[in-house]
């Protein structure tokens, strides 16, 4: 399961839509805002205009463009104000007696007859006729639409519920409906908009759309709005209470990949009776049927869904975000009480090999960060150093540690019994030795504590527990691939391909031992769930990537090539003597060839200027055995 993502997840606000936090109007700023609506209106030749409005200064409401005319809903020296232009005549105006313009809320409507009846224009503030005019042949229908204004001045301050309807609204029919949200289904209404869309004052760079909830399709962008802050945004407190508001959902879903999903859930909202589904934000047929989600691929997809009343009036939709994450790789360690379980597998007076793949974050606490140990053998980070010892002395071989902080590095202790020899390796490379350490004593070890104290802060991969001292050969051989769990000697290996990354893992209770032995490994402390604590994918061990068992031919080939300088910057020299059909491949980290070439020189100088810098693997194949080096580029 095992691949090298460094999946770079920008942290996903997980929003959870609510009547506290979903927006219920929208602010303009007076400067540009603009909302320009889909689909002529041209069919409206009588036509009532209403809306909640709260503004403390001039500015256009909406604006009505059909041909050559044009018309406003407006607020002109404080008072809402009906201007028509007709083509070739002055302007007519019908002009409030109350002023709207106290930074308080009020309800405002229009309603607007034919020239066949005279074009008498009417003008209604909280729901009572306030004053009339007859504007004869310079009224005509509705044509273009858009909200704040089409020329200046533009709106200044908050809308909510506008409705526009094709007949005559009466005073009895304003005051029925002005003071809530309403179905949705009622007879004349060819365009409503609720404006509740986004989340208050919130980060809104998505909700870039204003809908027609009739489902007539008079929807409109909106145009040059901040959509974040107090002003030009989505906000909350309308007076009026939302009837039907989008759904509720949690709006990230989470899976592994490969893992099997289940259609996607919401809850209609108040008045809801159905959803819709959808794959866009705005547009497109709305299914029925909740969709589920495809895991094959990793990252991150959304769908939309809405509420839709028996009316067949639908809300805003709400996003939901599908998470799919790779299989994870490694373990992480949170350093305060995290630790795997193992058996007593290192007995008394014996030779053994303890590795691992090892990431620390911090090295400071004179505590310890232990990587594997028991009460009698240590392997562990402290003082600023990684040390290893037996027998109650933990500090028989050490080498400075501070190159590993935030580092991927393979770290190898090995114990020769008979010749009481202690090796300490760092990437394939002797770092320190021993010849007087004393005999092994054995107990139960703990992967990343000793005991339950001094715990590793940091990731840990790559565990493997040998029976042997491993030779300098084998540990390179072995330093950047999983094992097939046969090798001789192997006791135990953790490969950590377990869960999924930065899920909920709580399904895993214990490690495999991929060598077989059923040394079962219980986990302590960990959370197993998010990004610390738990199972993460990222690395640089590519999974089902096995290592080649290292065979005599092996060792001739470690005696008769060699490769230097390491680290190097612009040439690597590959220095072969007395072999065969030898074929060099140049490898990143993640085991991706990069390059093939044979040598057929017995000194080759290797360009490696053109990678970038990091770690490579090269990979020598000859008729006398196959050897891995990793060379460090800087």
């Amino acid at each position: 399961m095992k691949k090298n993502y460094f999946l770079i997840l920008l942290f996903l606000s997980i929003n959870f839509v609510n009547a506290q936090s979903q927006a219920d109007h929208l602010n303009f700023d007076g400067v540009n805002d603009i909302i320009r609506l889909a689909n002529s209106f041209n069919d409206a030749t009588d036509y009532t205009i209403e809306a909640w409005v709260k503004t403390d200064t001039d500015g256009t409401i909406i604006y009505n463009a059909s041909g050559y005319n044009n018309g406003s809903v407006a607020i002109s020296n404080g008072k809402l104000q009906y201007r028509a232009h007709r083509h070739g005549y002055p302007d007519l105006v019908v002009t409030s007696t109350t002023s709207v313009a106290d930074n308080n809320w009020h309800h405002v409507a229009v309603t607007m007859s034919s020239p066949i009846t005279n074009g008498l224009c009417s003008l209604y503030i909280d729901g009572v006729l306030d004053n009339s005019g007859t504007l004869g042949d310079h009224s005509f229908s509705l044509g273009a639409l858009a909200i704040g204004n089409y020329w200046s001045p533009y709106f200044t301050g908050s809308i909510d519920e506008l409705r526009i309807w094709d007949m005559i609204r009466t005073e009895a029919d304003i005051n029925s409906g002005k003071d809530s949200e309403i179905a949705c289904g009622e007879t004349g209404l060819i365009a409503y908009y609720q404006f509740n869309n986004g989340i208050g004052a919130g980060e809104n760079t998505n909700a870039t759309i204003l809908r027609d909830v009739t489902g007539n399709g008079h929807d409109g962008p909106l145009t040059d709005f901040a959509l974040t802050g107090t002003t030009s945004n989505w906000l909350t407190g309308s007076p009026i209470t939302s009837f039907l508001s989008p759904p509720t959902v949690v709006s990230s879903v989470e899976y592994g990949q490969d893992e099997t999903a289940t259609a996607l859930t919401a809850t209609p909202s108040l008045n809801g009776t159905s959803l819709l589904w959808y794959t866009t934000a705005t547009g497109g047929t709305g299914l029925v049927t909740a969709p589920t989600p495809s895991t094959s691929t990793t990252g991150v997809t959304s769908y939309y869904v809405s509420s839709v009343n028996d009316n067949g009036c639908e809300s805003e939709r709400v996003e939901i975000m599908v998470i799919v994450v790779p299989p994870a790789t490694y373990l992480n360690f949170d350093g305060v009480d995290d630790f795997v379980n193992l058996p007593n597998l290192i007995n008394t007076g014996v030779s053994y090999t303890k590795q691992a793949m090892i990431r620390p974050y911090d090295i400071s606490s004179n505590a310890g960060h232990n990587i594997l140990s028991n009460d009698n053998e240590v392997f562990w980070i402290w003082d600023g150093s990684l040390r290893a010892g037996n027998k109650g002395d933990f500090q028989h071989v050490l080498t400075d540690a501070s190159s590993l902080v935030n580092n991927w590095s393979q770290v190898t202790v090995t114990y020769d019994a008979p010749s009481t020899t202690m090796k300490l390796f760092l990437n394939g490379n002797l770092v320190d030795e021993n010849n007087s350490v004393p005999a092994t004593v054995g107990g139960d070890i703990h992967i990343g504590a000793f005991g339950t104290s001094a715990t590793f802060n940091g990731d840990i991969d790559e565990v493997r527990i040998w029976n042997k001292a491993l030779t300098v050969d084998e540990i390179n051989a072995y330093l950047n691939c999983e094992m097939k769990g046969d090798e001789t000697g192997l006791l135990a290996h953790y490969k950590f391909n377990q869960g999924y990354h930065g899920i909920n893992n709580s399904e895993v209770t214990s490690l495999t031992d991929n060598a077989g032995s059923n040394h079962g490994a219980f986990s302590s402390g960990f959370v197993l769930s998010g990004s610390t604590s738990n199972f993460l994918a990222g690395s640089p061990i590519t999974t089902n990537v096995t290592c080649e068992t290292l065979n005599a031919a092996n060792f001739d080939v470690s005696t008769k090539l060699k490769m230097f300088p390491n680290p190097a910057t612009n040439h690597i020299i590959v220095s072969i003597n007395d072999l065969t059909n030898v074929k060099l491949q140049i490898l990143d980290i993640t085991g991706k060839i990069l390059e093939n070439r044979i040598l057929n020189s017995n000194s080759n100088s290797i360009n490696i200027a053109k990678y970038p810098s990091g770690m490579y693997l090269f990979k020598v194949v000859t008729d006398n055995g196959t050897l891995i080096n990793k060379v460090i580029k800087q």
